[in-house]
């Protein structure tokens, strides 16, 4: 009955989502623009298992994507209905987790350890810091790597005894690597599990003792982490690797933002989930990593400043409580991910980041419910907590409910962005976005305007500004942003296609136009083709084809023949001159 619970208020919470569609923020990205995943045949899952987009790998996400294809097609609301299921089971999942570790931790089992840790569960499901990864069908990959993440925290607890060093269950320490294996082909941010099952060995299980020196002495518990630590470095390699062939500012160089930054912005972080999950207000899709470090900003330092002093309590309370240092080591562990330290993406923080890291908060917050239910205290105090409990659900609910319908209209999420003081190059920049999907091409190229005003070099805006001027007719402005585009752009393919279309198109240029698909086929080949496309070779052999010269174009329309997105293409144009592909 109380996982019926959790799971039907978990649901509730969040059904504007359904209706949300696709978003620009990166669900064109990952979901429109890429077609490989549409489909179970073996060339789709080929291609699932191999593409990096986007900075990212996350084969399993992109399984579950075409599973849903299979029965929705592109209807967004069906993508939106598998994330609130699977985000309605995490709390469930999240519930049993903490029930199992309190009564490790010494709680008797009871009626009021469940509700406990019933209650904890429903407030971190309908938190609006939830709505990111529920309401934006890219953050798939965060509910899908989480629900294998807690099974595979289960399992582990079901395969080790409190205090003993052999495994109680080799079954279920077998589908604890497979269930952590599933949740790292979902997302990576699992790497860190390794670290939380040793934190679980010093306590509930006590397997290992505080002191790290002394741990030689318990090899066969150490041994056991081998093919987890295994599975974790493997995945934080594809990570580091998938990072390597995003976007331009996917990746943050040490000249850019060097190591105080760095140690800064991770203080900020620890502080920043905190903060929100008790003032969950004003919150945003994107909080913009500056482009430059300030030290003499005045919330560097208070965050650092409030980070040691939470260390330090922490400290002195892990003393007698051992379970609240556990924890919040715990939250610092989910979290190390995304604090910054290897700065991956063009945010300073993100709601979504603390999707995990908020279980150990939510197993204080059982811990304590639980242990003053449990005391039988005056039916005052019990109706007092109780009421404090569900009345928190419907205001963090309600604010859930709001939140999701942000998501429903990407042009206001946007605007709402920066009536809420987050402001910057890549905000502005997806405004404008939506602006020109409206048809308001004036107003995209001023937004457009406003964020290389913040950041000159930003080549996404360069390129969407002259897509916005090539609609409104305005060719010669068009080509002049294009060739900005290239030259601040690492990998300017699509700027360099964007411009031959232009030339060929618009121009009158059919030689400029050669010369700019033969710039994105040399691009590719230098770059190693990261976005997996045969669309230069596609272009370049069209021009080509125009201009008559047949010979060239041939294995132009090979080598795009081999590229899941154009082939069909290149195949028919290969028939239609007589060649076999």
């Amino acid at each position: 009955m109380a996982g019926a619970i959790v799971f039907i208020l978990s649901c509730g919470a969040f059904l504007p989502a359904i209706g949300a569609g696709f978003s620009d923020f990166d669900d064109h990205g990952f979901l429109l623009e890429a077609t490989g995943w549409r489909g179970l045949g073996p060339e789709n899952l080929a291609w699932m298992a191999t593409a990096m987009r986007l900075g990212h790998y996350q084969p399993l996400t992109y399984l579950s994507y075409a599973i849903d294809y299979t029965f929705w097609g592109m209807d967004p609301r069906g993508y939106h209905t598998t994330n609130i299921l699977l985000h309605a089971g995490n709390a469930v999942l999240l519930m049993f987790v903490l029930v199992r570790v309190l009564i490790l931790g010494g709680a008797e089992r009871s009626r009021s350890l469940l509700f406990a840790a019933a209650a904890a569960s429903i407030l971190w499901a309908v938190h609006p810091l939830r709505v990111e990864s529920v309401a934006w069908i890219t953050e798939r990959r965060d509910v899908l790597s989480a629900s294998f993440l807690l099974l595979s925290m289960l399992a582990y607890l079901r395969a080790v005894r409190p205090g003993e060093a052999p495994l109680a269950s080799r079954r279920a320490y077998v589908w604890c690597l497979g269930l952590l294996l599933c949740s790292l082909l979902a997302k990576a941010w699992g790497i860190t599990f390794i670290a939380v099952v040793l934190a679980l060995d010093v306590w509930p299980l006590r397997r290992l003792p505080w002191r790290v020196w002394r741990w030689g002495a318990f090899a066969p518990v150490l041994r056991q982490k081998i093919p987890i630590a295994g599975l974790c470095a493997v995945f934080a390699f594809l990570a580091w690797m998938a990072q390597r062939t995003g976007h331009d500012e996917t990746m943050r160089s040490f000249q850019d933002w060097g190591w105080a930054a760095r140690g800064f912005q991770a203080c900020y972080g620890v502080v920043f989930y905190l903060w929100k999950t008790i003032a969950p207000v004003d919150l945003v899709p994107l909080y913009e990593l500056p482009l430059t470090f300030d030290a003499g900003e005045a919330r560097w330092w208070i965050a650092a400043g409030l980070v040691i002093v939470m260390a330090v309590a922490v400290g002195l309370i892990a003393r007698r409580h051992a379970g609240i240092g556990v924890a919040m080591l715990l939250y610092v562990i989910l979290l190390s991910p995304v604090l910054g330290i290897a700065q991956s993406g063009i945010q300073l923080v993100a709601d979504r980041y603390a999707y995990l890291a908020l279980w150990p908060i939510a197993g204080l917050l059982a811990a304590g419910l639980g242990r003053l239910w449990a005391a039988q205290p005056r039916p005052a105090l019990l109706r007092a907590t109780a009421v404090a409990c569900i009345l928190a659900a419907m205001v963090l609910g309600t604010l859930s409910w709001r939140q999701c319908g942000l998501w429903g209209d990407t042009l206001r999420l946007w605007e709402t962005t920066i009536a809420r003081g987050h402001d910057g190059p890549v905000t502005r920049n997806y405004l404008a976005r939506q602006l020109e999907r409206a048809g308001r091409y004036a107003d995209a190229i001023r937004e457009y305007e406003a964020s290389l005003a913040f950041n000159p070099s930003y080549e996404d805006s360069w390129f969407g500004m002259g897509n916005a001027l090539r609609s409104m007719g305005q060719h010669a402005r068009a080509h002049e942003a294009f060739v900005k585009s290239i030259e601040v752009a690492s990998d300017p393919m699509r700027s360099q296609i964007a411009l031959g279309l232009l030339r060929v198109m618009h121009l009158n240029d059919q030689a400029g136009a050669i010369e700019a698909f033969a710039q994105a086929v040399e691009t590719a080949q230098r770059l190693g083709n990261p976005q997996r496309t045969g669309t230069p070779y596609l272009m370049l052999a069209s021009a080509y084809g125009e201009a008559g010269d047949i010979q060239r174009a041939i294995p132009l329309l090979r080598e795009a023949a081999r590229w899941p997105d154009t082939r069909e293409q290149a195949i028919g144009f290969l028939r239609d001159l007589g060649v076999p592909p």
